[in-house]
């Protein structure tokens, strides 16, 4: 599990480290929100897809997403990246991912996004657990 870990921070770095930026843009976070229901009636050996909502909180050229295991599941479904153009301020594009769950009590999904406006370039993150087990 560790490695996983390992990898989901690393991609973390390279979503904030863009070469060539300023260190306060890149601090900035994407103006995008992450959505998703949650899912019920998940058990170890399971393979769920879960889909992730991406919704622009401003107008953006691109979207950049990218999804990795963390804790408790693996991604099983390729590509496990995706790419939206011209998103409109309140506009939504969809990502369906494929998980299959390794621990008895909780999963964690890491998700990155970056975002391009002209010459502005923000990354974002955010973790989501699920529970394992429960109905």
């Amino acid at each position: 599990m560790r490695h996983r870990t390992t990898a989901a921070l690393l991609l973390m770095l390279l979503a904030t480290a863009l070469p060539g930026l300023h260190p306060a843009v890149a601090a900035r976070s994407a103006p995008v929100r992450v959505e998703y229901e949650h899912l019920r009636s998940v058990h170890v050996g399971d393979e769920v897809p879960m889909t992730l909502t991406f919704r622009a909180l401003a107008t953006v050229d691109q979207v950049d997403v990218w999804v990795a295991a963390d804790e408790g599941l693996e991604v099983v479904s390729t590509p496990a990246e995706a790419t939206f153009r011209n998103v409109r301020n309140g506009e939504a594009r969809t990502f369906t991912v494929t998980l299959r769950f390794t621990d008895p009590k909780a999963g964690v999904l890491a998700v990155f996004f970056k975002t391009r406006r002209g010459e502005i370039v923000e990354s974002g993150t955010t973790g989501i657990v699920i529970a394992v087990g429960r109905d």
